[in-house]
């Protein structure tokens, strides 16, 4: 059996102190350095933990080195001092009289005593460093992040999201934790996140992440390198520590992220650490005892924002909008101004009006692979209903039968700079008429930058309903009418349309790659997203 003093000087102490008449194992000036230099030293070297030889990690090391310290498998000059001075079946605790000395660890966990330090009763929580950044940006910000198997959703602090200078949405959520049913929380909403692994070399795009003031995992969740470094079997595990809080809590909804792809375990009672595409986490207890702090991380949320918004935009129609002698702002005449300048009348009779920007030069960043990203999810929706997608398909041929939209030519595909937006869209049916309607989200925010808040909202020019039902009794015949397709009837230049691009399948052949179109006409009017811009609202249409 190999001992603590190894004669094989194969590897001379050249590496530590220049010297060739002993090891490493033997090196004094080695054994002296903090616990922290000589792991990094090893690693870097490529040195085994178990005999400090190379050509193999401690995992798979053949001839381990006998510590004449505790007499565990590992080199003396490794031998940390800062190992636990109790086991699980006797425990030492100050003050306390040799009956109480002996007692077992299930009756402590009952008492809770607290003479115990408040370090002593650790439990490490997964947690790997990351960078987070806005898909499409170059700013990042170092954190580590939560694996949560039991929240639906992702999570992240509002001062990770101040550092990356993202202005979010806000909405109202269901959330459910084991102190509330259903409580409907008023939170920030952000979509296009992206989390990269410390070294930057895995990426993964994440769902809408809801943000909060803080998050159940603090910085005391935090392993150390000294507590890592309690466990043997552990020793090799190439875990990244960074100087950082925790800023995000990633739920079962980002499985990429939380999904274990390896598992080193030691004992049954021990820790075991689990490696994730973005890097190592330690599970499981660190010390014996009871807790005074419980972290349950059980966490539900539906977002059903959505389908109130949906609600609330059918129900403008049954809405007064106040008073008609409203007097239109300044916003409102800038609108009126530049709508008496572009419109006219095209060669087919519509008429066309283009997007009345704020600024005359606007600026759009490349969204390309967030909306194309975001089509991915809409794309497993279309595919899980057969009836969804016959309707959905069914309506986006239409608009290209009636020239609503048009496939962009190769030739004009290219990206340009100041003219260039992809939205997405999805399908929703309304709850008492049945046709499907197609929404395109203008709303949609990329590096902070949404479309509608590049366009002037224009003022409201619809009619006020007791108006309407007075004057409906004035003459003794009632008229009424429908304009087929009434939000599509009013199109936009071209030079404007490639502000309007969106991804779908050519013939509705999901097997095939999407390729890229754009709306000829407005979007259609909604107040699903937030606020009616003028390029969904009603104004442009009157």
């Amino acid at each position: 059996m190999a001992t603590g003093a190894n004669t094989n000087l194969e590897h001379p102490c050249f590496l530590v102190c220049k010297k060739v008449n002993h090891t490493i194992a033997t090196c004094f000036l080695f054994a002296k350095k903090p616990w922290g230099e000589k792991s990094d030293f090893l690693r870097e070297k490529g040195l085994c933990f178990g005999c400090l030889e190379t050509g193999h990690i401690s995992r798979y090391c053949q001839a381990r080195l006998r510590c004449r310290e505790c007499g565990k498998s590992h080199p003396t000059s490794l031998h940390n001092q800062a190992e636990l001075k109790f086991s699980t079946n006797e425990l030492s605790f100050p003050g306390l009289n040799a009956e109480r000395k002996s007692t077992s660890a299930c009756c402590l966990e009952k008492s809770c005593l607290q003479e115990r330090d408040s370090r002593s009763n650790r439990i490490a929580l997964p947690l790997v460093p990351v960078r987070v950044r806005i898909g499409g940006s170059h700013k990042e910000v170092v954190t580590y992040a939560g694996l949560d198997n039991f929240s639906s959703v992702c999570f992240a602090t509002n001062s990770l999201m101040d550092q990356l200078g993202i202005s979010s949405l806000k909405t109202t959520i269901q959330l459910t934790t084991m102190e509330c049913n259903g409580k409907g929380v008023e939170i920030r909403a952000i979509s296009g996140l992206e989390i990269l692994d410390i070294n930057g070399n895995e990426i993964i795009s994440l769902p809408v992440v809801f943000s909060k003031d803080v998050l159940p995992i603090s910085q005391d969740d935090v392993v150390t390198r000294q507590e890592w470094a309690n466990f043997e079997h552990l020793i090799d595990v190439p875990v990244a520590f960074i100087n950082a809080s925790v800023g995000l809590m990633l739920g079962a909804n980002a499985p990429a992220a939380i999904k274990p792809l390896e598992i080193v375990s030691g004992l049954d009672n021990e820790p075991y650490a689990s490696r994730h595409k973005l890097g190592w986490a330690l599970n499981g207890p660190l010390t014996a005892g009871c807790r005074k702090r419980v972290n349950v991380n059980r966490t539900q949320c539906e977002y059903n924002a959505i389908e109130k918004e949906i609600k609330k935009m059918f129900a403008q129609d049954f809405l007064d909008s106040g008073e008609d002698n409203c007097g239109p702002s300044v916003d409102d005449q800038k609108w009126l101004e530049e709508v008496e300048r572009s419109i006219y009348k095209d060669k087919s009779g519509h008429y066309c009006i283009s997007l009345p920007f704020q600024e005359g030069v606007v600026q759009f960043p490349n969204n390309r692979n967030q909306a194309l990203r975001m089509w991915d999810g809409v794309k497993k929706k279309v595919v899980a209903s057969p009836k969804f997608k016959a309707d959905y398909c069914e309506f986006m041929e239409m608009m290209l039968v009636k020239e609503f939209s048009e496939e962009i030519p190769t030739s004009e595909l290219a990206w340009k700079n100041n003219k260039t937006w992809y939205i997405v869209h999805h399908a929703v049916y309304h709850k008492l008429k049945q046709p499907i309607r197609v929404v395109f989200n203008c709303s949609l925010k990329f590096a902070g930058m949404s479309l509608n808040d590049k366009i002037l909202q224009g003022p409201d020019l619809t009619n006020n309903l007791i108006g309407v039902l007075l004057r409906f009794r004035q003459g003794q015949i009632p008229i009424m009418a429908d304009i087929e397709k009434l939000y599509y009837q009013v199109r936009i230049p071209k030079e404007d349309s490639d502000c309007l691009r969106y991804f779908w399948f050519p013939g509705g052949d999901l097997t095939k790659p999407p390729r890229e179109y754009r709306l000829r006409v407005r979007s259609m009017s909604s107040e699903l997203f937030r606020r009616p811009a003028a390029l969904t609202s009603p104004s442009s249409r009157q």
